[in-house]
This record gives structure tokens, C-alpha cells and sequence, in this order.
């Protein structure tokens, strides 16, 4: 769906601006154990500045002088008996907040 949405700007010649301000929080939500396969639910606050514009430069949505805290949760998963070190992103969820 990513691809989709990608695509979809490219073609209405819509640009996504976004500025990182930073991490607020990281907590670990729990860890969950099946066999070898470890799953660790990670919960990450950040804020962000984000907006869409068109090819003129107008904005579209969002604002470019607002900084948002954005919730995301991201589950990964690792096979411990495993010889590759990485560590699999499986699932991911997000929420924005206007930062007042």
C-alpha cells in the first residue's frame, strides 16, 4: 500500500515535506517468547513537522510550522538460535497529536 500511495503522489506531483525534531520517549511494551523466535513490542514518542504540498508549493495537508508528537509501536522479531543479527521489524501502528 506504501507503493500505492508513493506512486499516486508522483503522478498528482505532490511532495511530502517532514522535519524530525526528535525522540521524547522509548519504553519497551513487552516481550513475548515462542520458543527461540523473541518478540519485542517497542513504543517510540517523537516530534515531527509534517506536511504535503502540490507542485507549486502550496500546502496541501498538514503544517510546516507545527510540530506533531506521533505514538508509533513497532514489534520486532528475532530468532535467537539464529547466526543473522537482525532484528525484523513485523508490525508497526502511529498516531499524531498536535504538540500545544
Amino acid at each position: 500500500s506504501f507503493d500505492e500511495v508513493i506512486k499516486e503522489r508522483a503522478d498528482k506531483k505532490i511532495t511530502s515535506e517532514m522535519t524530525f525534531i526528535g525522540v521524547k520517549e522509548t519504553k519497551v511494551l513487552n516481550v513475548k517468547v515462542e520458543g527461540s523466535v523473541h518478540s519485542v513490542k517497542t513504543k517510540f514518542v517523537s516530534e515531527i513537522v509534517n506536511c504535503l504540498k502540490n507542485e507549486k508549493g502550496a500546502v496541501l495537508e498538514g503544517d510546516p510550522e507545527q510540530i506533531k508528537l506521533v505514538t508509533d509501536v513497532w514489534v520486532f522479531r528475532k530468532d535467537l538460535k539464529s547466526n543473522d543479527p537482525t532484528w525484523y521489524l513485523t508490525e508497526l501502528s502511529s498516531e499524531e497529536e498536535t504538540k500545544h
